[in-house]
């Protein structure tokens, strides 16, 4: 990138990091926070460039029930759309929380025409240190096709700083009767209110994936990598970097998030 396009992209950065700080008030109503960013991905094999601007953000009153939220405009494979969803996530016990969300697109092929998920996870060990999670979930496509998901997962909060997570998702795709599935692994090392490293790497296969109004890519091999740096700069904000590479048979994928985020 040129000097001066780096020098204009870091004052940008700054200025709406400012502005989304003088915003979200120090003694708000509810604790929580508001993520706002934008992504750009280059892709191989004549499929362009997706781009994307995104807002998220989680509300409480009571810590024992927050709400989360998001909304997304992209523009993927050609196409142009947003999907919104909300979340809640009900702590019932020091061991035992709950999470279910829902989200609704609106585009010709690249979002869903809706999403639901629901997860259960437990705390295990003396302090808590192992949670895992079962989770379901489903989605409807824009040409009529249907996910049916699971999930298994455990996090280890571990000493140091360090938080490791290993997870399963199979999936079931119709009209198709295509099976598939997917792991991944992650590690996160870093504390609340100064900078958080996250990495993750996904593999496994996809059962189905729109790329065009009548042309799909069905039972296929993929993986994905990415990193991610979250750092405070002030004692309620801060920004968001995410690298991420994805490959399948068909294509190649690099890009970069780049956020502010403010706590309250």
């Amino acid at each position: 990138m040129p000097e001066r396009s780096l020098s204009s992209a870091v004052r940008a950065a700054r200025g709406a990091l400012a502005v989304l700080c003088a915003f979200v008030a120090p003694a708000a109503f509810a604790n929580g926070n508001v993520q706002v960013g934008a992504d750009y991905h280059r892709l191989t094999d004549g499929f362009g460039e997706w781009k994307g601007l995104y807002v998220r953000g989680s509300e409480w009153r009571d810590p024992t029930r927050v709400y989360s939220y998001e909304l997304v405009s992209a523009e993927r494979f050609g196409d142009r759309g947003q999907f919104a969803s909300f979340g809640i996530q009900q702590t019932f016990s020091p061991k035992w929380y709950a999470t279910t969300t829902v989200g609704f697109g609106a585009s010709d092929f690249i979002f869903p025409e809706w999403t639901a998920d629901a997860a259960v996870s437990r705390k295990w060990l003396a302090n808590g240190q192992l949670v895992t999670t079962l989770g379901v979930g489903g989605n409807r496509a824009t040409d009529g096709h249907q996910d049916t998901r699971a999930l298994v997962s455990a996090a280890w909060y571990a000493p140091h700083s360090w938080v490791l997570e290993a997870g399963w998702r199979p999936n079931h795709s119709n009209p198709g009767d295509v099976n598939s599935q997917a792991s991944y692994l992650a590690a996160t090392w870093g504390r609340e209110g100064q900078q958080y490293w996250i990495a993750r790497h996904d593999v496994g296969r996809e059962a189905y994936q729109l790329i065009g109004d009548a042309t799909a890519l069905v039972d296929f091999p993929s993986n994905s990598t990415s990193l991610a740096w979250r750092r405070w700069w002030t004692k309620r904000c801060g920004t968001h970097v995410q690298v991420e590479h994805y490959a399948n048979p068909n294509y190649e994928r690099n890009g970069v998030q780049l956020a502010v985020f403010c706590d309250h």
